[in-house]
């Protein structure tokens, strides 16, 4: 295969059919969607499957360990991307006006690659060969390079091949045409989109080898082997014939009868799934096969088409208000919308910072420190940067060009490892915010030349989304400074009857005569002196003020503190029994000790005073727990208590909520503060078996 037919290839759009991208938009509009059917379709489409896998890997995303089970990916990931890639792939296929000749030959790779995915995890069970879902990726992926060739030469590759051809016999044709075979294509796309790294390693080499003579075959891995012969029954309709007799004996010892059942089995599951997506003959009785696909297809893309003209571009690339919650979610769904419309994993940022007059770097993700390094003064005649943020145009710095960008503009290609990159302004109205910068190939910037207008719609929706963010923080700063005196205040009110309490007692344990009277006075007085310490607390709620830098902290090292202190004072006195289990390869992190301390104290104080005696709490942490395509270091604080009332429960967090005569549940209402300031999360589950409070800081490695 030649390198120039490969780079030339678009590899972004690729047609797929409309019953699949149907079912996930109508899915979205749900209100409550549930993962397992989320995944059940994705399954069932390859070039969903295979755009999600690669958004998997980007660098947003690629700080996680291997995942190949799309139901756990999509835990990982979250379900609004898979929303948007259903709805872009939608709006590729109307909007680019795909030949309707395309229908067809579509219909019939869409049927076989899932045949062939039920096939090959037919053969897994049937083999022993694990996990499973490797196999079944393998199997639906596995004509991906025939559906590549036929999106970019449609009408060359129809006019020379009949799709219905089996895959061994339409390679020779390929070759032919192209110098290069769809198991060659197919295999290079799994490599560079690195699905492989994120499935199997295998996976590259099943594809490429599933079309070589059996014999060939005989030593490779079960993958290879189970993909070869999957590869050779999906395109049969006679699965008695002796080249399908001949690789099943040979690959597997597997006789005809076998054979005849694992196929049968799996075109039963593909038919399901095409009874599913199409509506019943006259009969009531469903057709089975691609044809009953194909009888629809016309009202399925009607439908397709008034979805999308619901949603279209603009709003496949907004940023959704939900995420209107802080700066750094902005750039985490500008970084997945880049992804998705404009096949662009990889960005920074540099912000507008109006009291020095320049742009300086923003390390969003904290994987490039290096950018706090980066400045451009306003005054910089030859940054094109400068250029693209004054004139609100998109600009492209290609390799051959170097000699005549700024020292920043170079040191931005160092710093990402490319040749050549691609600013785009990000402005709202006049008001200039920043510059996204991202590499970009000639090849890429060709497509956009014509039409720019699209990356700049894109910095306008970013710009837009920081204004709001910024006009909110600006409140959110005023209100914290009344809120902040109002505490302050009211702690110091609270102070003046706590010290004339704390005096008395000084004074009654001098006239107690019996050692047991004046332990127990003790015992209060150490109350009122943690109650005092608490109070104290309220002032520092606002401590995360603005130009406050979060320091390092050891969480377990914070938790052995807690423990010497509350364990006496709030424990013991009331029989009660405090567990605590760390996770001892638990990293520093990046937050606020006061915040984490506090938050601790509160949840600890809530469950003692909960308990009976003899109960107990249990304090645990755990590392690396992913949450919303995030990475988190959890705290969890369990008792075995009463529980808390389902009504309470609603509304646990909002202030003067408790069960607890005398209390005003201010404390987890400063819970859920205090973890707002840093990024933070809580939930809390309750029965009567006991409640759990589950604490997660972001995992920003010190």
């Amino acid at each position: 295969m030649t390198n120039s037919l490969y780079d030339n290839l678009k590899l972004e759009i690729q047609p797929t059919i409309p019953h699949t991208l149907l079912e996930l938009i109508k899915l979205s509009t749900h209100p409550i969607v549930e993962i397992e059917d989320l995944a059940h379709i994705i399954r069932q489409d390859p070039i969903v499957c295979a755009r999600i896998f690669s958004l998997a890997n980007s660098v947003y995303f690629r700080q996680w360990n291997k995942i190949s089970d799309v139901l756990q990916l999509l835990v990982v990931i979250g379900i609004e991307p898979v929303f948007q890639i259903a709805l872009l792939c939608a709006t590729e296929q109307i909007f680019t006006h795909l030949n309707k000749q395309l229908e067809v030959p579509v219909t019939i790779l869409w049927y076989r690659s899932v045949l062939c995915a039920n096939i090959a995890e037919e053969m897994a069970a049937l083999t022993g060969c694990e996990p499973r879902h490797e196999v079944y990726l393998a199997g639906l992926l596995h004509r991906i390079g025939q559906w590549t060739l036929l999106s970019n030469f449609p009408q060359r590759y129809l006019e020379e091949i009949d799709v219905t051809l089996e895959l061994k016999r339409a390679e020779k044709i390929e070759h032919g045409l192209f110098k290069a075979t769809s198991s060659e294509i197919g295999a290079r796309i799994i490599q560079d989109l690195q699905i492989a790294q994120q499935i199997c390693p295998f996976i590259a080499d099943a594809i490429k080898f599933q079309t070589l003579p059996t014999d060939s075959l005989l030593e490779g891995t079960p993958l290879v082997r189970i993909l070869a012969l999957s590869s050779i029954l999906c395109d049969t309709q006679n699965v008695q014939s002796a080249e399908v007799i001949y690789a099943a004996s040979r690959l597997f010892g597997l006789n005809s009868d076998i054979i005849q059942q694992v196929t049968e089995r799996a075109r039963k599951q593909t038919d399901s799934v095409i009874s599913r997506f199409s509506p019943q003959n006259e009969e009531g009785l469903s057709e089975s096969g691609p044809e009953l696909l194909m009888k629809s297809q016309t009202q399925q893309q009607r439908s397709l088409r008034l979805q999308v003209k619901n949603h279209a571009l603009v709003n496949a690339g907004r940023i959704p208000p939900a995420n209107y919650a802080g700066r750094k979610k902005i750039f985490n769904q500008l970084r997945l919308n880049f992804n998705l419309l404009f096949g662009m994993p990889d960005l920074c940022f540099l912000l507008v910072e109006n009291t020095s007059n320049s742009l300086y770097g923003y390390d969003d993700l904290g994987i490039r420190p290096e950018l706090h390094q980066i400045s451009i003064s306003f005054g910089n005649e030859t940054s094109m940067i400068l250029k693209a943020l004054q004139e609100d145009k998109a600009y492209y710095s290609p390799e051959e060009q170097k000699n005549i960008f700024s020292l920043p503009e170079r040191q931005l290609k160092n710093l990402l490892g490319c040749k050549s990159l691609c600013f785009v302004p990000i402005r709202s109205g006049p008001h200039k915010k920043g510059i996204i910068v991202t590499p970009m190939s000639p090849n890429q910037w060709q497509q956009f030349s014509t039409a720019p207008s699209l990356l700049q719609l894109a910095g306008r929706v970013a710009g837009a989304a920081l204004s709001v963010v910024d006009e909110q923080l600006r409140y959110q700063e005023l209100e914290r400074d009344e809120l902040a005196y109002n505490l302050r205040a009211t702690a110091h009110e609270i102070n003046n009857p706590l010290s004339i309490i704390n005096n008395y007692l000084f004074l009654l344990l001098q006239q107690l005569d019996t050692e047991k009277a004046r332990e127990q006075i003790k015992i209060i007085q150490e109350e009122i002196g943690r109650i005092g310490i608490l109070v104290s607390g309220l002032e520092d709620i606002h401590a995360v003020e603005k130009g406050q830098k979060r320091s390092h902290i050891q969480i377990n090292e914070l938790i052995d503190t807690l423990y010497t202190l509350l364990y006496s004072t709030l424990f013991k006195p009331r029989q009660l029994k405090l567990n605590v289990d760390l996770d001892a390869e638990l990293k520093p992190i990046a937050s606020v000790g006061s915040n984490v301390k506090q938050i601790l104290m509160n949840l600890l104080k809530n469950a003692a005073e909960a308990l009976p005696p003899q109960g107990e709490v249990w304090l645990t942490t755990r590392d690396r727990v992913y949450k919303n395509r995030r990475q988190y270091v959890e705290i969890e604080v369990r008792d075995n208590g009463p529980g808390i009332d389902n009504e309470i429960l609603a509304d646990i967090f909002k202030p003067v909520r408790s069960t607890k005569q005398g209390h005003s549940g201010l404390g987890l209402s400063i819970v859920k503060h205090l973890l707002d300031e840093i990024d933070g999360e809580i939930s809390c589950s309750s029965s009567e078996a006991g409640t759990r409070f589950q604490i997660f800081l972001p995992r920003v490695l010190a």
